[in-house]
């Protein structure tokens, strides 16, 4: 894209789209220290975004390919944001 001229070469250099999920202690510890609500109960669900997982793997081609979109939808609900506010260009 940039030899296309479509992104700035010092853009594309200067973007980084760090990952990082917080433990339960780490999260219950932000939402108390914020104090804009009282936190009686944390559910959490665990999700296996591991494609080549064993049990994925013996799954039908369709569970398959819901795992690889719900990690896809998951990754463009924080990524995109980013991605325009980066390369738009003004």
């Amino acid at each position: 894209m940039v030899s296309q001229g479509i992104v700035q070469e010092a853009k594309l250099d200067s973007y980084n789209s760090p990952h990082y999920t917080p433990s339960v202690k780490e999260l219950k510890a932000v939402i108390n220290m914020e104090g804009s609500f009282h936190l009686d109960k944390l559910q959490i669900t665990k999700v296996n975004w591991d494609t080549n997982d064993r049990m994925i793997m013996k799954a039908s081609f369709l569970i398959r390919r819901l795992v690889g979109r719900m990690w896809q939808s998951t990754l463009e609900l924080w990524r995109n944001p980013c991605l325009q506010a980066t390369f738009e260009r003004r």
